[in-house]
């Protein structure tokens, strides 16, 4: 059973907060394309923007850093133990 303390909860809420954060500037930019000509799609532009800024400058939008795993090792096996395998 997870808790609230789990380290894996606190993944998920960042990652939900992240979502819902993209979401809304969709809907703000949906919005302002339904409206172009009104003042109100310039502020709603503005707040994308803003939202899109703020989430570059936490680097929720960079992919995470994979690391390739090492090439395996390769190891001399003696007749004996390639006979086995």
């Amino acid at each position: 059973m997870r808790t609230k303390t789990d380290p894996e909860h606190a993944i998920f809420d960042a990652i939900e907060a992240r979502l819902r954060a993209v979401d809304q500037i969709a809907k703000l930019a949906v919005a302002a394309k339904r409206h172009p000509e009104s003042r109100v799609a310039e502020w709603l532009m503005r707040t994308a923007d803003t939202l899109l800024a703020q989430i570059e400058a936490e680097g929720l939008l960079a992919a995470p850093e994979v690391t390739p795993p090492p090439p395996p090792r390769r190891t001399r096996r003696s007749g004996k133990q390639a006979a086995l395998q």
